[in-house]
């Protein structure tokens, strides 16, 4: 532990799991962080023995940490631990969020209009795009299942579990609070420690979505890390798409499943692949909410370049359809933050409103190329073209999604 770190264990107790397994406990456990904050409760920890396991040749002990309690701030800089209370409102408006810094300070940025100001922080900042953010996620996943995988080859622990677990995480940026609750995860390697496997499960909203995550080590050292996870909330981690502000939002959920590869000696990202089911999601503009359906949508990832290419996949939104093929870049602006570069082609396109009858041909093609900013819910559109027949038409623009306004974090 870093030496700004605090570790407090309760009383110590023995007991039986299962009335078979010797198990160790303490209880409370707090862990804190003088520089970050950071107050992490935690109910129990346990270590279990399983004689049965040893005899197998792995080690037989397993961590359990019951009942943990984090809480996490996410902003233009992603997210870091922290502690914070939910003040309300005696006026009866939404509650606010009393963040406790520790030594290092939050960088103070101001939103605008004219863009975004980091001269008030008090350190030079350097902000991230959305896909730097996800090599630094899945690499940090990487690492972390790595470590367990070291443990056990060290004979320490063969499996973590986390139960009934909780994650408070407030978004600065868009105004959001959610709360993770019921967080469950099993991990451990194979006796070989070649493969390593989990389950994991958490709820948010009522709605609880689940997955399975799996490495594997190939000869030359590399990794491959995989995860399946259904009836995912995309908006829990891409909290644009569903701003209540906006005038138009993506609400629901989905499937999605990860395939990504690691460089051996670092964990360095190499490649990614993923399946994104769409289908039990909802286009929401203004009032009037359309479902979405989708086949299952094949995309590959050159983390290297943020390139992200989405093969010809079927869409449906409402009454409308279209197949769908395209490229989307991850960026960053300096001054208006994350962007997203978008070229796509849709062929066999047919628009129908729900209160018009369906058109007598669809369109032959689309093609469009633009560009988002997501903070100010700005759409560009650089090129636009409709074929049908012999016709086209063709138009640029720029579209600004009405919104709440925001000042400063």
């Amino acid at each position: 532990m870093p030496p700004t770190a605090n570790l407090q264990l309760g009383q110590m107790a023995l007991a039986l799991e299962s009335g078979i397994w010797p198990v160790i406990q303490f209880s409370p456990v707090q862990l804190t962080d003088s520089k970050s904050g950071a107050n992490i409760s935690i109910e129990a920890l346990e270590i279990g023995f399983s004689p049965a396991r040893a005899i197998f040749g792995q080690p037989g002990a397993t961590v359990t940490i019951v009942r943990p309690h984090v809480q996490v701030v996410q902003d233009l800089f992603g997210p870091r631990v922290t502690s914070f209370d939910l003040v309300d409102d005696p006026n009866g408006g939404p509650p606010t969020v009393q963040v406790k810094e520790g030594e290092d300070a939050f960088p103070a940025v101001d939103i605008s209009q004219g863009g975004i100001d980091l001269s008030r922080a008090a350190q030079p900042q350097q902000m991230r795009s959305d896909n730097d953010w996800l090599i630094y996620n899945l690499e940090t996943s990487e690492q972390g299942i790595a470590d367990i995988v070291e443990h056990a080859a060290q004979g320490r622990f063969s499996k973590l579990v986390i139960r009934d677990g909780t994650v408070d995480m407030s978004d600065s940026v868009y105004g959001l609070f959610r709360q993770f609750e019921n967080i469950n995860l099993e991990i451990g390697p194979t006796p070989d420690r070649r493969n390593t496997n989990g389950k994991f499960s958490a709820t948010l909203g009522g709605r609880t979505m689940t997955g399975n995550l799996s490495r594997t080590v190939d000869d030359e050292g590399g990794s491959r890390l995989e995860a399946d996870v259904t009836n995912i909330d995309f908006a829990a981690f891409l909290p644009f798409i569903d701003d209540a502000t906006s005038l138009a939002a993506i609400r629901g959920a989905g499937a999605l499943s990860i395939d990504v590869r690691f460089q051996p000696a670092g964990g360095k990202l190499i490649d990614g692949e993923f399946k994104i089911d769409l289908t039990g999601l909802d286009l929401r503009i203004a009032d009037a909410y359309f479902p979405i359906a989708s086949s299952i949508l094949d995309i590959s990832w050159a983390p290297e370049k943020g390139q992200f290419t989405l093969q010809d996949s079927a869409l449906q939104i409402g009454k409308s359809s279209a197949r769908v093929s395209g490229v989307f870049g991850l960026g960053l602006d300096p001054k208006f933050g994350p962007t997203t570069g978008i070229a796509l082609k849709a062929t066999d396109v047919r628009i129908q409103p729900d209160d018009m009858e369906a058109p007598a041909e669809p369109f032959d093609s689309m093609e469009f190329s633009g560009w988002s900013a997501p903070l100010y819910g700005a759409l560009g559109i650089d090129r636009l073209i409709a074929r049908k027949g012999e016709a086209s038409v063709e138009a640029t623009g720029r579209f600004d999604m009405l919104q709440r306004a925001r000042a400063s974090i």
